[in-house]
């Protein structure tokens, strides 16, 4: 019989796991988008939770983060500035390896900070949205989560199934 070295099978649980540990690790990306207060920020996104925060200054900043899969492998991102607004799309990309492995937009989160004079239009596929600090109107709609609003002065439509 032959004997395993402890050393050995160490390095091989390792190697093993390796893969295992590394599609757990988070994957993160920032943007930083010009846009002046009075403005529009929207979102549509085929996966992940919303936060939107306003802030005193001007400029949209981004947060976007997975706990488990890199963002490149799960979103296709355009990212998008005109005169008075920025719009940011983030679509699922296609071609799984496992099929029946599904994954599951839970572990994407988006942290948003834009003016609080900005106007909103929000829209995820797979996740909670929650608002605070706007002194604009905003429109929020997921299927796949609850919103919460809090300190906003403006108009709201927002829908969730």
């Amino acid at each position: 019989m032959k004997r395993v070295n402890s050393a050995h099978a160490a390095l091989l649980l390792v190697g093993l796991l390796t893969p295992v540990l590394s599609a757990r690790a988070e994957s993160r990306m920032e943007k930083a988008l010009r846009l002046d207060p009075g403005g529009r920020f929207s979102l549509q996104t085929d996966m992940g939770s919303v936060t939107v925060a306003g802030t005193n200054g001007a400029g949209a900043r981004l947060v976007i983060t997975s706990r488990r899969r890199s963002l490149d492998e799960l979103l296709r991102f355009t990212f998008r500035e005109d005169t008075g607004s920025v719009s940011v799309t983030a679509r699922r990309r296609r071609g799984h390896v496992f099929p029946w492995m599904r994954w599951s937009g839970g572990d994407v989160h988006f942290e948003i900070q834009v003016p609080a004079q900005t106007a909103l239009d929000i829209d995820t596929s797979g996740g909670a949205i929650k608002i605070a600090g706007l002194r604009s109107e905003a429109k929020l709609e997921s299927s796949g989560g609850g919103i919460q609003v809090r300190d906003l002065a403006g108009d709201l439509d927002g829908h969730t199934s």
